[in-house]
């Protein structure tokens, strides 16, 4: 993902700034589960038991795999709202994208920033593996003025099957619209490992200059 919006960022003459933390891949985490099963259905030949132990293995390990990625998210939470903060001082337009667990990390950074953040053209949260009402943290300022956009898609398999088992509630944003004043949302047709296909959409989304009358930086 992160190679496709810096590609596209370029064509259109935009600057980016890549933010990477240990987050791990949430396909990956899906096959490692699938593997794990598999492994169940060739081992165990009571039917009544093996469909018990695949319950748990899944339940199992897509807690495990979401655990491991959340255990780094507040240091790079902090890291981000720095980076957000350093921008806003630059007095220059900017605007983030954060995609799939990318999206928590970006919205604790919203939330974490201790500086004005009138500059930030947009920030957009794409296939974002988290819950629709932790958007009412948001600072009260970007809601008024339309800069959060939630792009969210009905095809999002691995969304659909890890966060329900991981989190315990299917209200992730990035398979519904988040229902809430001031969040632009967009439905895209994709699953979440072609987001990538999405990337000049992405950051389109992001550079709109109708609120600040610039070309605008992506983070």
């Amino acid at each position: 993902m992160e190679a496709a919006i810096i590609q596209s960022a370029s064509r259109m003459n935009h600057s980016i700034l890549p933010f990477r933390w240990e987050s791990g891949n949430l396909g990956d985490m899906i096959k490692a589960s699938s593997w794990k099963i598999g492994e169940r259905i060739l081992t165990d030949r009571n039917p009544w038991r093996r469909a018990v132990h695949i319950l748990l293995l899944l339940q199992k390990h897509r807690r495990k795999y979401w655990n491991d990625a959340l255990a780094n998210m507040t240091g790079a939470s902090l890291a981000a709202a720095a980076i957000l903060m350093k921008l806003a001082r630059t007095e220059e337009p900017f605007a983030a994208v954060g995609f799939s667990l990318g999206g928590r990390v970006l919205l604790s950074a919203l939330c974490a920033a201790l500086r004005d953040l009138r500059r930030l053209n947009r920030a957009v949260f794409a296939g974002a593996a988290i819950s629709s009402p932790a958007f009412s943290a948001i600072p009260p300022a970007l809601l008024k003025s339309r800069r959060i956009v939630n792009v969210y898609s009905g095809y999002d398999d691995v969304l659909e099957r890890l966060y329900p088992g991981a989190h315990g509630c299917d209200d992730a944003a990035g398979v519904a619209p988040v229902r809430r004043a001031g969040i632009k949302n967009v439905r895209v047709n994709t699953g979440h490992l072609s987001y990538p296909n999405l990337a000049t959409k992405l950051v389109r989304l992001a550079t709109e200059t109708e609120l600040l009358g610039s070309r605008t930086r992506s983070a």
